[in-house]
């Protein structure tokens, strides 16, 4: 059985009704549970691999964040149905609001017949930091966020299981006597 509701959950529900004229919301349901793990899991990928400062640069650069397997693979066909068709990208493509110097190669990679699995990853990774900035900086429309549980499961999967791939376990060291 659940915790009554906290106060900040209260808060939330009752400033979207306001602000968005939906009074439906239960930020508390499991429906909202891929976002509320995305900024934890974020906060770690970030953190492991960037040392808690993520620039676009560096994850386009970073091809030691590969995943070669079905999930690279899942994660990327989702990406190209939803930002492309007919060789060309979609207007939702645009409203991720990629940087400039990035969004011709992640548009390329989409649109190709037959990406490197490294082009994948790369395309994959900023797509994610896009969906992680208009999340966090206000650019995803609130009321819509129920719609987009699914594409966030899909992502949460993706960035566990890049964190558990390129994470060597921590060993301790053998001590002397």
């Amino acid at each position: 059985m659940k915790n009554s509701k906290s106060e900040s959950s209260k808060w939330l529900e009752a400033y979207l009704a306001r602000h968005t004229g939906v009074t439906i919301y239960d930020i508390d349901s499991d429906e909202y549970q891929p976002i509320k793990n995305f900024t934890w899991i974020w906060n770690i990928f970030e953190n492991k691999f960037f040392k808690r400062r993520c620039t676009a640069k560096e994850l386009y650069e970073a091809a030691h964040l590969t995943l070669d397997n079905t999930i690279a693979d899942e994660t990327f066909n989702l990406f190209k149905d939803r930002y492309a068709s007919d060789n060309n990208v979609n207007d939702k493509f645009s409203s991720l609001l990629l940087d400039e110097g990035y969004k011709d190669g992640v548009k390329r990679i989409l649109c190709s017949d037959n990406p490197t699995i490294e082009e994948k990853n790369k395309a994959c990774r900023m797509i994610i930091q896009r969906l992680r900035n208009n999340l966090f900086h206000g650019n995803k429309e609130v009321g819509n966020l129920i719609n987009q549980t699914e594409l966030f499961k899909i992502v949460d999967n993706y960035l566990i299981n890049l964190i558990d791939t390129v994470t060597k376990p921590n060993t301790v060291p053998a001590q002397s006597n």
